[in-house]
């Protein structure tokens, strides 16, 4: 339904001229760092964009994977109109992503929103990372940490598991695999090293192998300017054998639910076993996000692709990938392209607008966003659709069947409470 209302609208935008357009299909207007390939015409250049180069070779051929990985793009801060066209202006970072190293072998990002500290060097099985955050008090506040009596857990570090079902191997997943968690021994094959510095995108990647057949991987981790999210690229050869991937992070956070968006809505589940029900959820479905907060503050998980969550105590565990035999042996045994991205704030998740931020990175945040060339006069249509309530979220637009000049605004309120006098 979006590509319907997508098309519908594109169709008002002039093709002929030099000025370039962005078209936003969100139902709000928000600022944001977009990506842009070296072959989708012209691109973003001057002072307010960056070249930010992932590694020499490509990442892979143009026609793999969901999204056409580059390994060399441009980066620049844009304002999108909320569900409408809107003119490409590469604007000044009011938060830039600066980079230095405040210790021996510590690396640092920031861009004044949050922080990550991380390793320069190997040693360890995964970069422990330190990320800090923040929220409008102005006060800096700690995201992870291991609580007195837990196994370690390395925040952002990959785990692997045993995954043996009893019956169905490819669509079952049994709660006995959890006794046999443990962190992957990783031959580090790349040390952390930062592959931009700022201003408008900053980070670092490192690589590895793993498992018993070679199965290799490149994470990269990044800050965007302006940006409360730290966000992640795993790029994973898989070739394993019964293995579950998953990846983990213990969070500063006493909470006895967390809250998992589930279509039009979220529902809290207990991050506790105490009952008979509570035990069988010990592998739940979340959609784009999954958040866990307190009274004070709380960290929101945003993926863009994967939607199996385990949260036990105060640690998150995403499902990245499994490895079935049955019906198919060669059941994804190929490369994964997999985003997600941590988001700590101060308050509720809806007051510090986790919603909508985690569509922003579904909708663009890993997507070549295209310029589309247009004429200045008479400028093309903004704000085809608007709301003026935050919670509520403009899901579909389309034409209606049997109603002729007319539109159908599918809508739904996902705070958890009323909206009136919505426009």
């Amino acid at each position: 339904t979006t590509e319907i209302y997508t098309l519908s609208l594109h169709d008002a935008l002039p093709i002929s001229g030099t000025v370039q357009y962005l078209y936003n299909a969100l139902s709000w207007g928000y600022e944001t760092v977009i990506f842009q390939l070296p072959d989708a015409g012209p691109g973003p250049s001057g002072p307010n964009t960056q070249a930010v180069t992932l590694r020499e070779e490509p990442i892979e051929e143009s026609t793999e994977g969901r999204y056409r990985i580059p390994n060399t793009f441009s980066a620049s801060l844009v304002q999108f109109n909320a569900s409408g066209y809107s003119p490409y202006v590469a604007q000044t970072p009011s938060n830039p992503v600066t980079y230095s190293t405040p210790e021996t072998g510590i690396g640092q990002f920031s861009n004044g929103l949050v922080r990550v500290q991380f390793p320069l060097s190997g040693g360890v099985p995964a970069p422990e990372e330190v990320l800090y955050f923040t929220g409008p008090s102005g006060m800096e506040r700690t995201v992870y940490k291991n609580r007195e009596g837990q196994s370690p857990t390395i925040p952002g570090g990959l785990y692997i598991y045993d995954d043996v079902p009893i019956f169905w191997d490819a669509w079952d997943v049994m709660d006995y695999h959890l006794e046999t968690r443990k962190l992957i021994p990783i031959e580090i094959q790349t040390d952390p090293v930062p592959f931009a510095q700022g201003p408008v995108v900053g980070g670092y990647k490192w690589t590895g192998t793993f498992g018993t057949h070679g199965s290799t991987f490149e994470r990269y981790t990044f800050l965007r300017a302006n940006s409360p999210l730290v966000e992640y690229l795993l790029v994973v050869d898989w070739k394993e054998d019964h293995k579950f991937l998953k990846v983990e992070w213990p969070v500063d956070i006493l909470a006895r639910e967390a809250t998992f968006e589930i279509q039009y809505g979220h529902t809290p589940r207990p991050t506790h076993i105490n009952t008979s029900w509570d035990m069988a959820k010990f592998e739940v479905c979340g959609h784009k996000w999954v958040d866990i907060s307190q009274r004070d503050k709380g960290v929101t998980f945003i993926s863009d692709s994967k939607y199996g969550w385990h949260v036990r105590a105060n640690v998150v565990s995403l499902s990245l990938l499994k490895s079935p035999k049955n019906p198919d042996p060669t059941c994804d045994m190929h490369k994964h392209y997999i985003q997600y991205a941590v988001l700590p704030h101060e308050g509720t998740f809806q007051a510090a607008n986790v919603i909508r931020r985690a569509y922003e990175l579904n909708y663009y945040g890993a997507n070549n966003v295209p310029l589309l060339q247009g004429v200045a006069n008479p400028a093309p249509a903004a704000d085809f659709v608007n709301v003026s309530v935050p919670g509520v979220i403009v899901e579909a637009v389309k034409p209606a069947h049997d109603v002729q000049s007319s539109v159908v605004v599918r809508l739904y309120e996902a705070f958890g409470g009323n909206a009136e006098n919505v426009t």
